[in-house]
């Protein structure tokens, strides 16, 4: 039971501490802060999508030399 109870005012505690820093950080506008987590997920995206063109463009290069070196 003290288990319980523990693990329930750990938890209590985190939250709280998150939703603290979360306010600190972002302030009274709920808003800034859904709109700086899309922005977040966009520039992630758009990271993710020039790692694979990136590596689309070496695999071509390299292909492109081998087939040139076997020629």
């Amino acid at each position: 039971m003290a288990s319980d109870y523990d693990t329930q005012l750990i938890e209590s505690v985190t939250v709280r501490r998150s939703r603290l820093v979360s306010a600190f950080i972002f302030g009274t506008n709920p808003f800034q802060q859904r709109w700086l987590n899309t922005l977040r997920l966009l520039i992630f995206g758009v990271a993710l999508a020039a790692g694979i063109a990136a590596a689309c463009v070496g695999y071509s290069f390299i292909s492109s030399m081998l087939a040139q070196a076997d020629a």
